[in-house]
C-alpha cells in the first residue's frame, strides 16, 4: 500500500479535514486500507470526494436535528434512562464519519458480492 501525506492518528487510522456548509473545520477518519482502495476508485480523488461527501451529510444531518429540535425530541437517555436534550452538535457527532465510511466501503465494493 502506497503511503499518503495524509495525517494519521494514533489508531493508525487517515484524519480527513473537511470545512463544512458554513465553513467551520471539522474532521473525521478513515480506515488507510478503505482510503487507498476508495482513492483508486475515484482515480485520485478520495480525499476530495470524502470532503463532499462529509460536509454533505453534515448539513442534512443538521438540518434533521433543526428539525427535531422544533417538534421538541431533540434528546437522548442517559444511562438511568433519563431524558437529556442534547445540542444539534452532540446529535451529528459521529455520525458524519459512520455515514461517509459507509458510503466509501458502497463506492468500492464489488456488487455481486453485496447481492449474497
Amino acid at each position: 500500500m502506497a503511503k499518503t501525506n495524509l495525517d494519521n492518528d494514533r489508531n493508525n487510522m487517515i484524519r480527513i479535514q473537511y470545512s463544512t456548509h458554513d465553513k467551520v473545520p471539522s474532521s473525521l477518519t478513515v480506515d488507510p486500507t478503505l482510503y487507498e482502495l476508495l482513492n483508486r476508485e475515484m482515480d485520485g480523488g478520495a480525499k476530495k470526494w470524502i470532503q463532499v461527501q462529509a460536509a454533505d451529510m453534515r448539513q442534512r444531518l443538521l438540518m434533521k436535528a433543526e428539525k427535531l429540535k422544533a417538534e421538541g425530541r431533540l434528546y437522548k437517555f442517559d444511562s438511568n434512562g433519563n431524558r437529556k436534550e442534547i445540542t444539534k452538535d452532540e446529535y451529528v457527532r459521529g455520525k458524519v464519519s459512520a455515514s461517509v465510511r459507509k458510503q466509501a466501503l458502497m463506492a468500492v465494493a464489488k456488487p455481486e458480492l453485496l447481492g449474497q
